[in-house]
């Protein structure tokens, strides 16, 4: 999913500052935010909630906009913080989630929502044909993948016996 969110308050914020031995309170005034998050939802299960993770990943940088009060005088009106502030602001977001990079928030242990295995799975190659060989001396050395859900398994090569593997010796 990528839905474009966007968001506007004037919230009661109030930031205590202290710099140079001096204290000061700071107000943020009219918030705004735009954002066009991925949400993804996986790995997938068969139980509920039907995922165990959510992912989060901005497909832009966000746009962060608001007003500094110290003292009851807008901060952002000094030339060059305003513009200074906002690229800071993209910058720093835009290094810890921008597309590929992610928020995980975990739902519930994958491991423990995965159902148990109830059998063995026996695969049995019939036949292979126009196996490319690799080498320039010898013959194919096959090999099977086999892919379950999210995980990848690959037998062991069998060195210049593909008549015996495939029982046709």
């Amino acid at each position: 999913m990528e839905p474009s969110l966007k968001w506007a308050e004037n919230p009661k914020i109030i930031i205590g500052v202290k710099a140079f031995g001096l204290k000061a309170t700071v107000q943020v005034v009219d918030l705004q935010v735009f954002v066009v998050p991925r949400i993804t939802l996986k790995p997938l299960l068969s139980v509920f909630p039907f995922f165990a993770n959510i992912y989060v990943s901005l497909m832009d940088k966000p746009h962060v906009d608001f007003g500094l009060k110290l003292l009851g005088a807008d901060v952002m009106a000094i030339p060059g913080l305003y513009r200074f502030v906002q690229e800071l602001i993209k910058d720093q977001v835009a290094n810890m989630y921008l597309w590929p990079k992610a928020l995980q928030v975990p739902i519930i242990d994958p491991t423990q929502a995965m159902k148990k295995p109830v059998g063995i799975l026996d695969v049995k190659v019939v036949r292979a044909m126009k196996l490319k060989k690799k080498d320039l001396l010898g013959k194919s050395d096959p090999y099977l993948k086999l892919k379950l859900i999210e995980e990848k398994l690959t037998g062991k090569m069998m060195k210049n016996k593909i008549l015996k593997v495939l029982g046709l010796n």
